[in-house]
């Protein structure tokens, strides 16, 4: 399937799809037209199709530009001056044609091309990224070319560069306190070409400069092993900063190292001083200390009592010396001892905790303030960060038996239900251990174990006493054909279903037939899924009706259709469902598909089908252009996500042929799990209040149907995700509490309780002892 396409030319003028290379049916990059952003963009005629695309830059007037377009079957990208820019491209192969290769001419889809060409190849085999970014630089990779035999490089007392000069306008001027540098208005960095030294000896890369703007810098390298780009997280301040880079760790790092190129930030003209670049085997550079999170040490600490909160300082630099570290409380929140405390020594990437003993004089959530400094002197690093801490009214401790009866919540008019993802029992999935590192994240149950019926008591509670009315449970299938093998259904069957207050709350399972499987054919749907779900489930009577039917929500509705053939096999059998139902006394099967974007033939494929109505699992998103950089990953705050899902909402109520359950997702933020590089960020209640308040008013709008003013909520406790209301040690029950605002009908007091406020639990301990088992030898 790969193929390589490389080209080098320069651009006299920019207009609309000028070609750089094109075969019909096969493969273009070209510049894109204005109304699409006049980018330089690549396209496979993969599947019968163009789309998707790749694109990269908007190519400036009279600059040279060498491209490396590559499609390996499941992704393209298009590098440009050794940047790469990729996208997903999955589909069949084109098939050979002899149709002519067409290079700079209008007689392809563009008006031919002003400039100049330097060359175009096409190759059958794989470029490796030091082939590309060898070519892109100019750096001839053979390892017996003259060149710097180590990596230190020291600009605080020189008036010359010391071979590191600037790419695609990037400025670059020795000042004898620094190098400094000046990024131009396309990407570009500044480059060390002449280097000859051993990888073995680099193990750590070193770093201190100054950025003027931006959040994202990047590493690149090429040794005559291989190549790479390592982006690295910049602090954007002006003040000078040391960063140390674990190099050993990243691909093609061996062998003989010949180029060394830094892009200290990701904004255009944004200026940076640096310090020292420099290699060796440990980290040699400043402490850079930073306070990675500021919680309470209880999930749901109480206003009148003492409480500890906890600061963790972590160090990516050098090795610090003892340091201080110091808590700044507001006025609600008495302190119960110094503020100031002392940690030791840490090495690089070692982690110190502080504890302070506070109590607040009233309930509320206050801003707490910690700081960090090392001694004054050439190796001071200094870090501050702010916490919100929530503090529940204060409670006089009791013991109770079990959890107390929920208290339900009137909300009127509106129904509320949501999503529940099952994957929290200790053994099942990879579920806590990565959650631990986000404090922020745990639960005010603790690390549950979901298959106990008193911690599914507890959610009941939660959910009831704030108008959640209704819980839809991911339900996975092994298996294809043959007798139901089922997965993770320990949250229904060992908890929920054996869960003593489980008559004051409805239960729905959604077919997670994406990451789960989906069935064979209609008679394996039929003679097995079906009478599964209805002993099991249907035929429950604290089972989810919708107009005396039966709920069944289905996550990927076009896999339904994969699975059964075409759209009026899947009509034919969903009606057979439907009898299959009533004859067993159920009235009938009410069809939920999850449509979660703006795919208007989604819909319409659903509406043929005979579905009942759509909603959503996950709300799809789309990164604004103004992005943020932490370390890997990318951010925007997540206003710009209840933008998107509100137009979500507005786009399948105009639409219009089928009824919508709005889904109300509080966030995106999937870094514990890695599932995609950017996340929604600056997330908090009153944030999600607005979101609330948004999808109320579209309740209102709705026409009437069997589910008018009902909202899902996504979802419970999608901890890995990022998106969750279950009461958390971060927030404690604040999010709930906004939909308690929102839609009820508040009568008389209420409390919000954790276990310990009564005795109960922990349900943590099967995890714990898990955990901390002590390995075999």
């Amino acid at each position: 399937l790969e193929f390589r396409i490389e080209a080098r030319r320069r651009f006299d003028e920019v207009g609309d799809g000028h070609t750089v290379v094109f075969k019909d049916n096969q493969y273009s990059i070209r510049v894109d037209w204005a109304r699409e952003g006049n980018r330089l963009s690549f396209f496979v005629f993969a599947g019968g199709k163009w789309e998707p695309r790749v694109s990269s830059v908007v190519p400036r007037p009279g600059q040279w530009y060498h491209m490396v377009a590559t499609w390996d079957g499941q992704q393209a990208a298009l590098w440009v001056n050794g940047e790469p820019f990729v996208t997903p491209r999955r589909g069949e192969v084109p098939r050979p044609a002899d149709t002519p290769l067409v290079i700079a001419s209008s007689a392809a889809h563009g008006p031919g091309v002003r400039g100049a060409i330097d060359y175009v190849k096409l190759y059958r085999r794989v470029l490796s990224p030091s082939e590309i970014l060898g070519r892109a630089f100019g750096i001839k990779t053979f390892a017996g070319r003259p060149g710097k035999p180590d990596v230190r490089f020291d600009f605080t007392q020189s008036q010359d560069t010391q071979g590191w000069a600037g790419t695609s306008g990037t400025e670059v001027r020795a000042t004898g306190s620094g190098l400094w540098v000046r990024l131009g208005a396309q990407p570009g960095l500044v480059l060390q070409r002449q280097l000859q030294a051993d990888v073995a000896a680099c193990g750590f890369l070193m770093l201190r400069m100054r950025v003027s703007a931006g959040s994202r810098g990047e590493v690149v390298y090429i040794t005559t092993r291989g190549a790479g780009r390592v982006p690295f997280e910049v602090q954007g301040d002006g003040k000078p900063h040391s960063y140390v880079l674990k190099a050993q760790a990243w691909p093609g790092w061996e062998g003989t190292l010949l180029a060394l190129g830094l892009v200290p930030s990701e904004v255009a003209g944004a200026e940076a001083q640096i310090d020292y670049l420099r290699a060796g085997k440990q980290p040699e550079a400043e402490p850079n200390l930073k306070v990675a999170s500021i919680v309470a040490v209880a999930a749901l600490p109480r206003a009148g009592r003492v409480e500890q909160i906890a600061a963790r300082v972590r160090n990516e630099g050098g090795r610090s010396a003892t340091t201080q570290v110091q808590i700044e409380v507001p006025p609600q929140v008495a302190l119960e001892g110094p503020a100031a405390q002392s940690l030791g020594p840490l090495d690089f990437e070692a982690e110190g905790e502080v504890l302070w003993r506070v109590r607040a004089t009233q309930p509320g959530a206050f801003p707490v303030r910690v700081w960090v400094k090392s001694p004054a002197g050439a190796a001071a690093s200094e870090a501050a960060a702010t916490e919100t801490v929530p503090f529940a009214p204060p409670l006089a401790p009791t013991k109770a038996e079990y959890v107390p009866p929920p208290v339900p919540l009137d909300t009127g008019p509106y129904t509320l239900w949501t999503h529940y993802c099952p994957l929290w029992k200790e053994g099942t999935t990879y579920g806590w251990k990565l959650i631990e590192p986000w404090p922020h994240r745990k639960p005010v149950l603790g690390w549950y174990n979901e298959g106990e019926p008193e911690v599914a008591d507890w959610h009941i509670k939660m959910m009831r006493e704030h108008g959640i009315s209704g819980i839809i449970y991911c339900w996975y299938r092994s298996n294809r054909g043959g007798p139901v093998q089922q997965a993770l259904g320990h949250a229904i069957h060992d908890g929920l279903l054996r869960a003593r207050y489980l008559p004051l709350i409805r239960f729905a399972i959604m077919w997670e037939n994406g990451c789960g499987q989906g069935c064979a054919s209609a008679e394996d749907l039929l003679e097995n899924v079906l009478p599964f779900w209805i002993e099991n489930y249907f035929s429950h009577p604290s089972y989810l009706r919708v107009d005396g039917k039966p709920l069944l929500y289905v996550w990927v509705p076009q896999n339904v259709t994969r699975d059964l053939g075409t759209s009026a096999q899947v009509r034919a059998t969903f009606q057979r469902m439907r009898e299959i139902c009533k004859k067993r006394g159920l009235g009938g099967l009410y069809l939920v598909g999850c449509v979660g974007s703006q795919d208007q033939a989604a819909l319409e494929r659903m509406a043929e089908e005979g579905w009942d109505a759509t909603s959503a699992y996950g709300n799809a998103w789309r990164p604004p252009a103004q992005v943020r950089f932490s370390g890997g990953f990318v951010s925007a705050p997540v206003e710009g996500f209840i933008d998107q899902q509100q137009a979500l909402w507005e786009f399948k109520l105009r639409h219009g042929r089928l009824p919508d359950i709005p889904s109300a997702m509080m966030g995106w933020d999937s870094r514990p799990w890695k599932e995609t590089p950017f996340f929604w960020s600056d997330n908090t209640p009153e944030k999600f209040r607005e979101l609330c308040l948004r999808a109320k008013r579209i309740l209102d709008a709705a026409p009437a149907s069997p589910v008018q003013k009902t909202l899902i909520f996504c979802c419970w406790n999608e901890f890995g995700e990022g998106h969750y209301i279950e009461p958390t040690r971060g927030y404690g029950y604040a999010y709930l509490d906004v939909i308690r605002e929102v839609f009820g009908r508040p009568a008389g007091p209420h409390v919000d309780l954790a276990p310990e406020d009564i005795g109960r639990g922990p349900y943590d301990s099967w995890y714990v002892s898990r955990r901390d088992r002590p390995a075999r030898q």
